[in-house]
């Protein structure tokens, strides 16, 4: 009888550390899954912050390209000017030396 109290105390042992192994397996599977979730998360955020990052580079080069043409016409305007100016200069002192 001594015996199968004995087993059966045993029995309860081993039940007892697999039910704690159990439980922190299923511990560590939950810490698992919630790390998991997390980088999920953050990877959906960089990868929005990624792309408000280049809608904001391809709305700044294209605002760039616009700053481009306005200077390029401005120098074409100032090349123009420069020219009459010049001209008008010339003009001017050949009709004062006339004079």
């Amino acid at each position: 009888m001594k015996e199968l109290e004995e087993a059966n105390q045993e029995l309860i042992q081993t039940k007892t550390e697999l039910a704690q192994i159990r439980l922190n397996a299923a511990v560590e599977r939950e810490n698992t899954y919630g790390k998991m979730h997390s980088i999920a998360n953050d990877l959906v955020e960089t990868r929005r912050q990624m792309k408000d990052a280049k809608e904001t580079e391809l709305e700044l080069r294209q605002t760039l390209q616009g700053y481009d043409e306005k200077f390029s016409t401005l120098q074409g305007n100032l090349a123009t000017t420069n020219t009459a100016y010049n001209a008008f200069s010339g003009d001017m002192q050949a009709v004062s030396f006339s004079i």
